[in-house]
């Protein structure tokens, strides 16, 4: 038994004529040698390919797409342009945020500070503003940047919350103060340093808030945003209080990260579920 002899015509040639409405001599010959077009041309694979071919398709409505964007663009005036800045823009906001803050807090700084060394003076604002750049820079990351791992964050938070912690226990570990301080008015003065440090770090918060194009939907993103702004009100009780106490630093001082930790977690619950 002979073979049928190959097509000379392609299947995208049948599968063209076909979608024209035409059925040319040489597409048997063509069906008896190609399988595959054979069982597409079989109905009732046919019928629907032809159906769905012929069916008109609604082009895209460029229209309300153009309008759904210029209503977002209308609706970025004032403060909320900030929004639409670059990312490498908006990092450098905050971070002048910071800058201001350290230059306001030096205008009228702690008695003591003509005593301090300057690495006294300048080695934790170093460290502080290294830790800030590094949860500006994830909090205010672009929706299409890969998010922050929660191992990086982690590490973030607990070198935010753990480098303090130490250098305040360093002078109790030394015996140079006990910890616990029974002289009166200890508590209204830790009270004090907290609501000082926790007023200098709603500027941050605030520019934060201003400045995130995501509401800070990642909770990553709040951890980082938080973690940044306590260690605002840090830097601000640095430059603004004289006593190293580790009591007073731990209760008046460290829970002011921890306050802000949890104010941004908060926060982000309420701009998630479209509070704000």
């Amino acid at each position: 038994m002979s073979e049928p002899s190959a097509s000379a015509h392609t299947c995208s040639e049948l599968r063209d004529a076909l979608l024209s409405g035409e059925e040319p001599d040489w597409a048997r010959v063509h069906l008896e040698t190609c399988a595959g077009c054979r069982e597409l041309c079989e109905p009732p694979l046919r019928d629907a390919l032809t159906q769905a071919a012929l069916r008109d398709i609604a082009p895209p409505r460029l229209d309300a797409i153009q309008a759904d964007l210029d209503r977002a663009l209308e609706a970025e005036r004032g403060l909320r342009r900030l929004k639409s800045l670059a990312t490498p823009t908006r990092i450098a906001i905050a971070l002048g945020a910071i800058a201001g803050l350290v230059v306001l807090n030096l205008l009228r700084p702690r008695p003591d500070i003509a005593t301090l060394g300057t690495l006294a003076l300048a080695f934790p604002l170093v460290v502080a503003s290294s830790l800030i750049f590094l949860g500006v820079r994830s909090a205010l990351r672009g929706p299409h940047a890969r998010v922050q791992s929660a191992v990086h964050t982690g590490a973030l938070v607990g070198l935010s919350a753990g480098l303090p912690l130490v250098y305040f226990l360093s002078q109790s570990f030394l015996g140079e103060f006990s910890f616990i301080d029974s002289s009166p008015g200890f508590a209204r003065r830790a009270l004090g340093c907290f609501a000082y440090g926790a007023g200098w770090s709603l500027p941050l918060g605030l520019v934060l808030l201003l400045l995130d194009r995501n509401k800070l939907a990642s909770p990553i993103s709040a951890l980082n945003a938080g973690t940044a702004g306590g260690l605002s009100g840090l830097i601000a009780l640095h430059l603004h209080c004289p006593s190293q106490h580790p009591g007073h630093l731990l209760l008046g001082h460290l829970s002011v990260l921890l306050a802000m930790l949890v104010a941004w977690v908060v926060v982000r619950g309420r701009l998630r579920v479209g509070a704000w």
